[in-house]
């Protein structure tokens, strides 16, 4: 076992590692997984890191600057919930995604989220265009 790890890991770092992964995609909520188990460590070195190590591995086999820009979608789509695929590999096996939803409800929930941050930039720029408008029926 021991020499797997190691040749995985040598492996693995042939690459430079970044802010992100298809592992931290995947396991995004890793804490709560693991909360739910009632022994932490095991379930993290049996079921956890393997899988960290095949998607790190199957990174490095498919290294491009698409799937790294995909990867940076992905995580950004992540974090403000929307549940979308940027880039789909077959060996992924990504989890389902719910149904699709339509545009106009995610959009809807967009702005509901986001309503104050939007409220304000819209606000500057009322402000920003009255004065210039002001300034121009001046001259």
């Amino acid at each position: 076992m021991l020499s797997y790890c190691v040749q995985s890991y040598s492996e693995i770092l042939v690459v430079r590692p970044g802010i992100t992964d298809l592992a931290s995609l995947k396991f995004i909520d890793e804490a709560s997984l693991l909360a739910c188990s009632g022994n932490p460590e095991e379930e993290y070195r049996t079921k956890v890191l393997p899988e960290k190590l095949r998607l790190a591995k199957l990174y490095v086999r498919h290294v491009s600057l698409r799937l790294d820009l995909a990867i940076i979608v992905q995580t950004l789509l992540r974090i403000v919930n929307l549940p979308a695929v940027v880039c789909e590999l077959p060996e992924l096996k990504a989890t389902p995604q719910p149904p699709s939803v339509s545009l106009w409800s995610r959009v809807s929930s967009l702005i509901i989220k986001w309503r104050r941050l939007i409220i304000v930039a819209l606000d500057v720029a009322m402000i920003i265009s009255a004065n210039y408008l002001a300034f121009v029926l001046r001259v």
